[in-house]
């Protein structure tokens, strides 16, 4: 297996991960603006993180599914 493979694969996890933390930031400044904008009650707001960090999760899987599969297939 060559190097670039390893390289493809970790540049994949690492965007993964800056996704990850990047939605976590935007959730924590956006969340008290959009309670104010569309006047949500707190447990309506804490839904909201509940369910962007389940896809979060559900992304993330996926997404390191398809790297270990793709260094799988390049292992052949």
């Amino acid at each position: 297996m060559s190097k670039t493979a390893y390289i493809k694969t970790a540049y994949y996890f690492s965007v993964n991960k800056v996704a990850d933390s990047m939605e976590v930031t935007i959730l924590a400044i956006l969340a008290p603006a959009i309670r104010c904008e569309w006047d949500l009650a707190s447990w309506e707001e804490a839904l909201i993180t509940t369910v962007m960090c389940s896809l979060q999760r559900r992304r993330s899987f996926f997404i390191s599914l398809t790297c270990l599969t793709f260094l799988l297939y390049l292992k052949k």
